[in-house]
């Protein structure tokens, strides 16, 4: 009762502890939530009819642009004008891309699965699919449906855990380049549709037609006057503040204008230093002497260098510069450098030699690999390959292969080794570089 009593006494004095406390807690929780929605503020770098557009999705969407760009043109580094168009290039794809969609969800409309997939594989293969240089056959230098197909075999895989890290790697490089085009497919045909709606929306009824016609029917004779304001002198007119707020008030919306900024920066290239260049070079001479007497250097490739080791043949056409002087020229084993060229250090060493074609068409029965079902039957339609002279090997895959080229009678079209290296597997690749022609193999394959 006694502590009750000095309760009372002091509620005055409580209730203003409590009240200063439960203030601080809310005041503290405001600025913790305020701080995030300041932070969130400065993140946004434009407003696009009101949505906001995020500083880092743009940088992910420059990021994306500069991969494809490099994996288009085989380039290591990009010079400061080509950042910058870059740049500016993805910043209106993102203007293009709201706006295409805020008038996409108003009108109900939108580009289905069936659409892209025409536009990729249909009768009339889209303009942008068919210059891209990764589908393009190397014999011609023509759009290649083949090797297009083979391309998006290989990267819509599900299970990848048979090849190494690094394949894996490629191919999901090869995978986030195929959606970049593939974003950019869908909007090209969203801005058809809408475009067409448009040239619709203003063709000429029957009824402007009609309300045409009667205007030149008639015609009429006037006479006017006219006398500028201009020539009115200015002291015959009285205007005071309040008239002049009133019509400013009506019309504040004309005179608006919209914040702008003054900015002032430096760029600064940063650029190795030639203690940085000489740290680079004593690491690579280090190594020189074991890239240069190892029977393998496969495991001192792919543990220094930034192009992980290909054990596969290329077609001196994938090379240009001093690495295509230097295989065309150089003797077995034979080693170049360490040398600098374009801001890399590099080694070279001429591992072997073959004459090969550069390309090949090949048509499989895919059989997946279920224990003796799948061997069995795999040996039986070798044997009536190799017995009867009237089998059809399209015939076959179309009936037995567990694939998608099924349909094409098997037929997986021209591709090059490295190719088939890094879709099927080593194994896969040297059998189609090294088999006849018209000659049936049974192989084991990563695809």
């Amino acid at each position: 009762m006694a502590a009750l009593q000095n309760i009372r006494k002091h509620s005055l004095l409580l209730l203003i502890v409590i009240g200063v406390a439960l203030f601080a807690f809310i005041i503290g929780d405001f600025l913790t939530s305020g701080s995030t929605l300041f932070q969130q503020s400065q993140e946004n770098i434009a407003s696009i009819n009101g949505k906001k557009l995020n500083f880092r999705e743009y940088e992910r969407r420059i990021q994306e642009m500069e991969n494809v760009y490099k994996m288009q043109t085989g380039q290591n580094s990009l010079n400061e004008e080509l950042t910058n168009q870059i740049r500016e290039s993805v910043y209106e794809s993102i203007v293009r891309e709201s706006l295409l969609d805020e008038q996409a969800a108003a009108l109900g409309i939108k580009v289905t699965a069936e659409e892209l997939f025409e536009m990729i594989n249909g009768e009339n293969v889209h303009y942008l699919v068919q210059q891209m240089p990764f589908f393009q056959n190397p014999q011609t230098g023509a759009f290649d449906r083949d090797i297009m197909m083979n391309f998006l075999r290989t990267i819509q895989m599900d299970d990848m855990s048979m090849y190494t890290a690094d394949v894996q790697a490629q191919i999901q490089q090869m995978k986030q380049y195929w959606l970049f085009w593939e974003n950019n497919l869908k909007y090209a045909r969203l801005e058809e549709k809408i475009s067409n709606i448009l040239v619709k929306a203003v063709g000429a009824n029957v009824i402007d037609a009609q309300a045409s016609f009667d205007a030149r029917q008639r015609s009429v004779n006037v006479a006017y006057a006219f006398k500028p304001y201009a020539a009115l002198p200015d002291s015959t007119f009285k205007v005071n503040k309040a008239e002049v707020k009133k019509l400013y008030a009506a019309n504040k919306e004309a005179y608006r204008q919209e914040p702008s900024r003054a900015v002032r920066y430096v760029v600064v290239d940063v650029l190795p230093s030639q203690e940085d260049n000489d740290a680079v070079k004593a690491d690579i001479d280090a190594l020189a002497e074991k890239f240069s007497n190892d029977a393998d250097p496969s495991a001192i490739v792919n543990a220094n260098s930034e192009n992980k080791y290909l054990d596969c043949y290329l077609a001196n056409t994938a090379y240009s510069g001093t690495l295509k002087d230097f295989a065309s020229s150089a003797k077995l084993n034979e080693v170049k450098g360490p040398f600098f060229e374009d801001n890399n250090w590099i080694m070279l060493r001429k591992m072997a030699e073959i004459t090969r074609p550069d390309s090949v068409q090949v048509s499989q029965i895919y059989v997946r690999d279920n224990g003796d079902n799948g061997n069995h039957l795999i040996d039986s339609l070798m044997n009536v390959l190799k017995t009867n002279k009237k089998a059809d090997f399209a015939e076959l895959a179309a009936q037995y292969s567990q694939d998608q080229t099924a349909a094409q009678g098997g037929d997986m079209g021209w591709f090059r080794e490295v190719d088939a290296f890094a879709g099927m597997g080593a194994e896969f690749a040297e059998a189609c570089f090294t088999a006849k022609k018209n000659t049936y193999y049974k192989v084991a394959s990563n695809y």
